[in-house]
C-alpha cells in the first residue's frame, strides 16, 4: 500500500512538472519591454504638444495635430525591434529634411509608451515624442 501511495505521488509530481514545463515558456515576466514589436502599432497622443503619432504595420508613421484631418505635421518611415524605435522623416516634413531619430522604448502597459531620446537632430520632435504617450486608438 505504501508503494502504491508513493507511485501516485510520483505520477502527480511528474504531471505537475510536465505542466509547468509546458506553461513556463508562455508565462513571460510581465515586463512590457518585450520584443513584441507590434505593441507600438496604433495612434498615440503625446503629452507635450498633444500630437497624434500613428505607427502603421507597413512601417509608415504620421504626426498630426488632430486625428481627423488629412494633413500631417511630420511623416515618414520607422522600424521598431521591441527596444529601439527609429523614425525617419520624409523630405519636407519635421524639421525640413530626412532626419533620423532613435529612441529607447519602455512600455509601461498597453496604453502608455515612454520614449527616451538616443539621438535625434530634430529637437522639437525629440521633445514631443519623449514627453510620454498615451494610446488614442489601436
Amino acid at each position: 500500500m505504501q508503494v502504491e501511495l508513493l507511485g501516485g505521488v510520483m505520477r502527480r509530481t511528474i504531471a505537475t512538472l510536465a505542466l509547468i514545463a509546458l506553461v513556463l515558456p508562455f508565462a513571460g515576466c510581465g515586463d512590457a519591454d518585450s520584443a513584441d514589436s507590434d505593441v507600438i502599432y496604433g495612434t498615440w497622443v503625446t503629452e507635450l504638444e498633444g500630437k497624434y503619432q500613428t505607427f502603421n504595420e507597413d512601417g509608415s508613421w504620421t504626426a498630426k495635430s488632430n486625428p481627423d484631418i488629412e494633413a500631417s505635421t511630420d511623416e515618414g518611415t520607422f522600424t521598431f525591434d521591441g527596444e529601439t524605435l527609429t523614425v525617419i522623416s520624409d523630405p519636407g516634413f519635421g524639421c525640413g529634411g530626412e532626419e533620423l531619430g532613435s529612441y529607447g522604448v519602455e512600455v509601461a502597459d498597453e496604453n502608455t509608451l515612454d520614449l527616451t531620446v538616443i539621438e535625434d537632430m530634430c529637437a522639437p520632435r525629440a521633445a514631443d515624442i519623449s514627453s510620454g504617450m498615451t494610446r488614442y486608438a489601436p
